[in-house]
């Protein structure tokens, strides 16, 4: 039976090589272990066992004849460089295709290609703005337990819609010798990003401005 500390720490470790990646003049404060080395070391994200889910919800007076929306991130890639054992000059990248997104609600084909297409269209305007991407600028360790589990606070940009902005939210690490496992959440205003919220019937059912973005990454070293 596979350690289910072990599997949580591949992930972590993952995780936090993307973060790494994002952001060649990014630091991470604090260190791994007690050594450290001089060499890089590339950490570059498992797509396939790594997930990135954005939770839109209803609102407005009707908003009860609605529904909250699910939205899975399809393509995305990333990298995390740490220095030896040293995370304190790491860094982190990750870029996804806007029209990548795909909704998952659990509703009727017809109803969700029509959400799908609303959104690549008149929300995120996927012709225009084919990218979001996440610079890392600071990496904060807060706490670390015994087995290598560490909690971070990461800061950098994202640009989405065509916009910049400063976006900082914390983010669990499992570090294990060839993987990097990291999760978390955290929530953005669409209205900040220069994206106006579906509307309907007067704006008597819409989606709210603010959005969950939840991540479950898992980044595997690569060996020259």
């Amino acid at each position: 039976m596979t350690n289910p500390i072990c599997r949580h720490q591949a992930k972590m470790l993952h995780l936090l090589s993307l973060l790494l990646l994002l952001t060649p003049s990014g630091t991470i404060r604090g260190q791994v272990s007690n050594t450290s080395s001089s060499e890089d070391h590339i950490y570059a994200i498992d797509v396939a066992r790594s997930r990135f889910t954005v939770y839109a919800y209803r609102g407005g007076l009707l908003g009860r004849f609605g529904h909250d929306h699910t939205i899975e991130v399809r393509m995305f890639e990333g990298e995390i460089s740490v220095r030896g054992s040293d995370v304190e000059s790491s860094y982190l990248r990750i870029s996804a295709d806007a029209a990548s997104l795909e909704p998952i609600d659990d509703v009727k084909e017809e109803e969700r290609e029509e959400i799908a297409t609303t959104m690549k269209t008149e929300v995120l305007n996927v012709v225009s703005f084919p990218a979001i991407t996440y610079t890392s600028d600071t990496i904060d360790v807060t706490a670390r337990d015994s087995e290598n589990i560490i909690d971070t606070v990461v800061s950098g940009r994202l640009t989405l819609h065509g916009v910049r902005r400063k976006v900082a939210f914390p983010v669990t690490v499992a570090i294990a010798t060839d993987s990097i496992h990291a999760v978390g959440e955290f929530v953005l205003n669409q209205k900040d990003f220069g994206i106006k919220p579906v509307s309907v019937m007067g704006g008597l059912v819409k989606v709210k401005d603010q959005v969950k973005i939840v991540f479950d990454l898992i980044a595997l070293r690569l060996h020259e």
